[in-house]
């Protein structure tokens, strides 16, 4: 994300009130979020990696490449774009529970509330440990 990123999210999160919702993911407008193995949605891996634990979950970015596309064609991003580096870069996307969420640390982490913790796709209840920079 760009660095005015952050005052949008707090703006729109300001607004609304968490208790209208289950989950909030910080995805943007630019990214997708992509399961793999057996999950075929978003609802499984929430349900599996988040559901039994609460507070909330990363996710790494994978970058994917413009494949040397320089039109656009009316057909799925995923199908357009099948190239993507091997291996997850350092950047995580979050998804929080609700309930749990206490702030936006940045556009791509948030702080839960106290006793509830940060987990990863590692291996169901994988705790994150604290990045320096918080992403």
């Amino acid at each position: 994300g760009r660095n005015d990123d952050l005052p949008k999210f707090l703006k729109l999160l300001n607004r609304m009130s968490t208790k209208k919702m289950d989950y909030l993911a910080l995805i943007d407008v630019d990214e997708f979020f992509m399961p793999r193995g057996n999950y075929t949605s978003v609802h499984g891996v929430v349900k599996d990696y988040l559901e039994p634990y609460g507070g909330a979950l990363v996710v790494n970015w994978i970058m994917f490449g413009s494949a040397n596309k320089t039109f656009y064609k009316p057909i799925p991003v995923l199908k357009r774009f099948q190239y993507r580096e091997e291996a997850p870069i350092g950047i995580i996307k979050t998804i929080v529970k609700a309930s749990d969420f206490l702030a936006v640390r940045n556009p791509h982490a948030v702080h839960v509330q106290p006793g509830k913790l940060v987990r990863t796709t590692e291996y169901k209840g994988a705790i994150r440990l604290e990045s320096k920079t918080g992403a």
